[in-house]
């Protein structure tokens, strides 16, 4: 089994739920994750939840770290050595392309990244690409806030997308993780199993 996982640059007020245990947890359990999966971080920031999730797939699986900022992929790799963690690969991902390959993903994450995107139908297809048929990804952001200067994205807007992309809702979390301050929630999509991954399905 392949899990793929991506982060870009987190929110302020939101790095908290990139370390946090019990929402690593979360995730693999809305994923499946399970010993001998890989995994892969897209927008993987300074290696956090990396760390967190790489022991949920053990020795026999494998973990991929995604980033785009060279000094972010210098952190991971030091975070990831400094835990004696020896099941991870650090992947360079551009604004259009997760560097992933193709059909290697069980699933993919991504937390507080998805606004981030520049190009957001060419990284969907390219997140499509990598995961294998019937593959999960799992996604937490927030809506627009005016504390983080109109940062954010609507759930509706972020769905449609990723829809458009040929991915299939599974369902949708409302203040996921809990917060006071912003408008949170995470969404459960999966790759359709006869889905193929050169051609993207539009809808």
């Amino acid at each position: 089994m392949v899990l793929a996982v991506v982060l870009l640059n987190k929110p302020l007020g939101a790095a908290a739920d990139t370390n946090d245990p019990a929402f690593a947890d979360r995730i693999a359990a809305e994923l499946g994750v399970k010993p001998g999966a890989t995994v892969a971080e897209i927008g993987a920031g300074r290696g956090a939840m990396t760390v967190l999730m790489a022991p949920k797939v053990g020795p026999a699986g494998r973990m991929y770290a995604n980033e785009i900022d060279p000094d972010r992929l210098t952190e991971i790799r030091q975070r990831v050595a400094n835990a004696g963690i020896g099941n991870v690969t650090v992947v360079t991902a551009t604004a259009t392309d997760t560097g992933l390959p193709a059909d290697s993903c069980d699933a993919i994450y991504m937390i507080y990244v998805y606004h981030h995107l520049t190009d957001p139908a060419a990284y969907d297809e390219s997140i499509l690409r990598a995961l294998r048929p019937g593959g999960a990804l799992f996604i937490a952001d927030f809506y627009p806030t005016l504390l983080l200067g109109g940062m954010g994205v609507p759930q509706p807007q972020l769905v449609e997308q990723l829809t458009a992309a040929g991915f299939q809702t599974v369902h949708v979390l409302t203040n996921c993780p809990p917060s006071r301050v912003f408008r949170q929630y995470c969404v459960l999509f999966r790759k359709p199993a006869a889905t193929n991954s050169a051609s993207p399905a539009r809808h």
